[in-house]
């Protein structure tokens, strides 16, 4: 039978990557901030330190990547979803004319700037939510496979 929720065996920091380009529309960039509200209420995010910690991104052009929630704030349930209430697509937040698909460089912003304040002896996630193909520079399957190396 399967389970209601997440219970994972060790701390984990997860940190989801989300799609706020242009293609993705306001509707789907609203869809996808319900469905992150789902997944993490089946999550056992509650402070603890043997809990689950959430981080939220945001992207589209390079240079406009967003934190919306820091991994050091994602520690309850009621935070991560005021958060993600709060969250403003990258369209309308920066009145971008065509946010592009930045998303290699996007992984790499994730590397730099979030998982740095991962906890020490947890496993860390990263999972990215877009709706197609990457149109920046920076290939996203080489930046993946820098990622995996890092752990």
């Amino acid at each position: 039978k399967p389970k209601d929720g997440c219970a994972p065996s060790v701390p984990v920091d997860i940190i989801f990557l989300v799609d706020g380009s242009g293609s993705i529309g306001k509707d789907g960039f609203d869809q996808v901030r319900h469905y992150l509200k789902q997944v993490i209420k089946k999550m056992p995010v509650d402070g603890s330190n043997s809990s689950t910690h959430v981080g939220v991104s945001q992207f589209s052009t390079h240079k406009y990547e967003s934190i919306e929630v820091d991994l050091l704030e994602g520690t309850s349930q009621k935070a991560v979803s005021k958060a993600l209430d709060k969250m403003e697509w990258h369209k309308n937040k920066y009145n971008m004319h065509d946010p592009m698909t930045h998303t290699g460089e996007a992984v790499q912003y994730v590397l730099d700037n979030m998982f740095p304040k991962a906890r020490g002896g947890c496993s860390e996630m990263l999972v990215i939510i877009t709706d197609g193909q990457s149109n920046g520079v920076r290939d996203p399957a080489n930046v993946s496979a820098l990622a995996r190396q890092k752990g």
